[in-house]
């Protein structure tokens, strides 16, 4: 290995200050922070010692100087890199003087502050054990302490390393943190879902979360609805959630929900009004009126957060009597946004809902005018065809319109119009596109279902090995794959028939108001289409075997099967997503909405 050749420059006298002493590009001496510093400062990121050892060896007093224009050292350099622990070992043993471990850069950051953002605990065990304990208490840029810049950045590993420091540190009384820092450590470890941290911090501190922070880590939760399912595979978390409703298995519980638990629990132990003060957040002066635009609960229901609510329900069940600055519920919310399971909620609290649902908000619209408007935001981004989400809207005006006493059915709100009048102008381009989108489509597969019907009809004439002049049976009438491509084409033209006839019964009735039906038939017709091409490639696929069998003996199979399932495989997903839709357009109504027993059990 080739030896690095150092150039002796004089070096500037030490800082007094936490900043690193000036480095050589500020000193006139470009050869020096060519030869020197550019080397030191490439071989600090890559983590190369051998390159940084030959150079250092030239002059010690080089580790506590600044290379970089952000007064950088080479130790920050590395930490912030964090590529080699070994590299940062050696330099922190070049180290003795306490002080240099204290030197910021033009942000205010340690080299050990950098490492705790970068998340690297090894190298943070390094500087730590380098009799440094001291270095925890130094704040980073904007008087960030280390555990709160590794919170920050959401890097687990290093939050819990420095909290467990912490813990012991406070247990020997060499630590001062108020309240506080330790609430803002909170707030940092939910917002970076570091929650087994943030439950050892409410755990180790009985008076946290003071009132000022109490809604700060309340809104981040209730913002955050995939904080409270446990992760699993959908099939068995659908699984667990049934034998759970049946009573044969408790739910799994996540850490934020454990987490929630004990954090709603310390604010339930303070007086009515401070919990009102929480739940209804920072005020906003709108118009010269005052407005609380950022309240939890409503919070947790327009993003669906069914679990928070339930969580906050249970302690204090009288939260489903609140309303927001416009009057209206959290199951007025649920509506608006088609929520179902915030909404099922109604029958968890029994007759109670009787009375929620006739509640009018300011624009004197009752539960059912808010179904009759058409959703906030986009409650159907993710459903393909228009007609799916018209029949949803349906099923929703229907559900909702039944929990509603029958006076609330024909009261006008304020601009004049009934639930039903409102529903009606509400969704009438809606209707038009989705019968618009079903009339194409039903066009486009009376094509593709004609073309298929046709190819079954024609085959029957023109099968493999043709006929015996004799008898006009078919030659091959006595091998089984024959037997299998006959049955493959008639299964065929049959579904292929019944879709195109299935298709014109809706065509001939597609005035009729029952989507429902509509929507039946539709899927009906379509899965016997897709059925029917199914089969008529298999036919393909075995004719084929029929024919090159002697020719190419065992080859054949091996290229023409896979190749008919692939392209089967290929297939299939493409409408997977429209059956998928279309069924539960049809079908919600009779799972969705329902008592979940969520609020409280069934005994």
């Amino acid at each position: 290995m080739a030896t690095h050749t150092t150039v002796t420059v004089q070096l500037p006298q030490a800082s007094t200050d936490n900043h690193p002493c000036v480095n050589l590009l500020y000193r006139g001496r470009r050869e020096g922070y060519l030869d020197t510093i550019v080397p030191l400062y490439r071989a600090s990121i890559e983590g190369n010692w051998e390159v940084a050892k030959d150079i250092l060896q030239g002059d010690g007093e080089l580790v506590k100087y600044r290379i970089t224009e952000n007064n950088e050292t080479p130790l920050h350099v590395a930490a912030a890199a964090g590529h080699s622990t070994k590299f940062v070992g050696n330099l922190v043993n070049m180290m003795n003087d306490v002080d240099d471990f204290k030197l910021q850069n033009r942000d205010g950051n340690t080299a050990f502050c950098l490492a705790a953002i970068s998340g690297n605990v090894s190298m943070a065990k390094i500087m730590i054990e380098k009799k440094k304990l001291e270095l925890r208490l130094i704040c980073g840029s904007d008087k960030m302490k280390p555990l709160y810049l590794a919170a920050f950045h959401g890097n687990h590993d290093m939050v819990n390393y420095l909290y467990g420091l912490f813990i012991s540190n406070r247990q020997m009384g060499t630590l001062d943190w108020t309240n506080d820092d330790m609430d803002n450590v909170l707030l940092k470890c939910v917002q970076a879902g570091i929650f087994d941290v943030a439950l050892r911090i409410l755990e180790k501190n009985k008076e946290l979360p003071q009132d000022k922070h109490a809604w700060n880590v309340l809104q981040v939760l209730a913002r955050n609805p995939a904080a409270f399912h446990v992760r699993s595979w959908p099939i068995i978390r659908q699984i667990t959630s049934t034998l759970a409703l049946i009573g044969l298995v408790t739910r799994p519980e996540s850490k934020a929900t454990t987490l929630l638990k004990l954090l709603w629990g310390r604010i339930m132990e303070r007086s009515k009004k401070v919990i009102d003060e929480i739940l209804r957040g920072p005020m906003v002066v709108e118009n010269n009126k005052e407005t609380y635009p950022s309240q939890i609960l409503f919070i947790a229901a327009e993003i669906n957060n069914t679990k928070f609510l339930v969580e906050l329900i249970r302690e204090y069940p009288d939260l489903i009597w609140k309303r927001n600055d416009d009057g209206q519920t959290i199951f007025h919310i649920s509506v608006s946004h088609r929520h179902h399971n915030i909404y099922s909620l109604l029958y968890d609290i029994g007759s109670i809902k009787d009375l929620i649902t006739p509640i009018t908000d300011h624009q004197g619209n009752n539960i059912l005018h808010l179904v009759g408007q058409n959703p906030e935001k986009n409650a159907y981004e993710d459903w393909v065809a228009a007609p799916f989400q018209i029949q949803s809207e349906f099923l929703w005006y229907k559900e909702v319109e039944e929990i509603v006493p029958p006076p609330c059915r024909e009261v006008r709100n304020a601009e004049g119009k009934t639930p039903e009048e409102l529903f009606k102008e509400s969704h009438k381009d809606l209707v038009i596109r989705g019968m618009q989108w079903i009339n194409e489509t039903i066009n486009q597969s009376m094509v593709v279902a004609a073309l298929v019907c046709t190819i079954g009809f024609t085959v029957v004439f023109s099968i493999p090995g043709g006929y015996d002049q004799n008898n006009g049976l078919p030659i091959l009438l006595q091998d089984r794959h024959f037997i299998a491509f006959i049955v493959m084409d008639a299964i065929s033209f049959i579904l292929s028939t019944s879709s195109i006839l299935t298709f014109l019964s809706i065509v001939l009735s597609r005035h009729q108001r029952n989507t429902e039906l509509m929507l039946q038939k539709w899927v009906i017709g379509h899965l016997a289409l897709l059925t029917s091409i199914l089969a008529i490639v298999v036919a393909f696929g075995i004719s084929f075997f029929i024919l090159y069998r002697s020719a190419y003996k065992s080859t054949v199979p091996f290229i023409v099967y896979p190749s008919v399932i692939i392209l089967v495989c290929l297939y299939v997903p493409v409408y997977f997503s429209l059956y998928t839709d279309a069924i539960k357009a049809i079908y919600s109504r009779r799972y969705l909405f329902r008592a979940k027993h969520m609020l409280y059990r069934k005994i």
